[in-house]
């Protein structure tokens, strides 16, 4: 794989990769891409770090996925059912990412926060898809990340903070009187 890319070459990439729409095998009212979904993990980095990321982190958080426009977004019961595959995708999306220098290192305990950010974005992906209505097609999708969150255990302050805001908003977004899972004004 080539190793240097033009500017040109690795901005339209940067862009592009932001168009891979996620959780294609699921039905639901609101479109979710990887742009929507990078910058989802970046305010849950900002967040689960207390205000105060790192530079590497928050970059992390916006390019992780940007590879999927080579690889496509494989479902997790797919990666986990074929742990084989997982790590050949793995390989070969720090391979593109590193291509474009878009490829960051991480601290052990950033890479554990990018993981929590991660599953916390697409656990509040799952809440407005309930809030609009879809109350069934992401259910299990929302208890798996809730389920693999203790892998993560155990949490400091500010995270525990997080998990249990988000866990309210799923809460509240499956409120049989109606959602409140608006932004206030």
């Amino acid at each position: 794989m080539q190793v240097t890319k033009s500017i040109k070459d690795r901005i339209q990439f940067a862009y592009e990769g932001g168009r891979v729409v996620r959780f294609h095998q699921h039905i639901g009212h609101q479109l979710d891409t990887d742009a929507r979904h990078s910058h989802g993990c970046a305010m849950m980095v900002y967040f689960l770090t207390a205000g105060a990321p790192s530079v590497t982190l928050l970059m992390a958080a916006l390019t992780h996925d940007l590879a999927e426009q080579v690889t496509g977004d494989i479902p997790y019961p797919t990666k986990r059912r074929l742990p084989g595959l997982k790590a050949a995708v793995d390989t070969l999306e720090d391979e593109i990412l590193a291509a474009y220098e878009l490829r960051f290192e991480l601290l052990p305990r950033e890479r554990r926060t990018l993981t929590l950010a991660d599953s916390l974005d697409g656990m509040l992906y799952c809440a407005s898809e309930a809030a609009l209505g879809n109350r069934t097609a992401l259910q299990n999708v929302y208890y798996v990340w809730d389920g693999s969150l203790a892998a993560s255990a155990p949490f400091n302050l500010a995270e525990q903070e997080v998990i249990n805001a988000v866990r309210f908003i799923w809460e509240e977004s499956n409120d049989p009187k109606g959602s409140q899972y608006t932004v206030g004004i």
